[in-house]
């Protein structure tokens, strides 16, 4: 009878743990929303031309999706490709008509145009 209470005791510290790991890994935490330090608006005109993993933020549409992570930016200048993890749309439904404000970084691989990695993405809001 011992035997059988202490192996109920192992499983359910073994259970408990397991619950505790599950919930560790669904932790969110907040963080800083504001303007980046040096970063001006840029347009992607402006941002074709810049080094790799120079720091943007760009405003206008995603157009449209390009399979797996990748879709097309637009704004008044032009066109370019962005990559925004699954993670990183946190919840927000987007479509063509939505303006939004992405931040990331500038991607520039040999014999490609640049990609810009989003970091954060915003809806504008209609008085921004």
């Amino acid at each position: 009878m011992r035997k059988f209470w202490f192996s109920m005791i192992v499983v359910m510290i073994f259970a408990l743990s397991c619950a505790d790991l599950a919930l560790a890994k669904k932790k969110y935490y907040g963080g800083f929303v504001g303007p980046m330090a040096n970063t001006a608006m840029m347009t992607v005109k402006e941002v074709k031309n810049l080094s790799n993993d120079t720091k943007v933020i760009l405003k206008g549409n995603i157009v449209s999706s390009l399979g797996h992570e990748h879709y097309v930016f637009r704004d008044a200048t032009g066109t370019i490709d962005v990559e925004i993890e699954n993670e990183g749309w946190n919840g927000l439904i987007i479509t063509p008509k939505d303006e939004v404000r992405i931040m990331g970084a500038v991607v520039k691989h040999m014999f490609q145009e640049p990609v810009v990695e989003v970091s954060d993405i915003n809806v504008v809001q209609p008085s921004e």
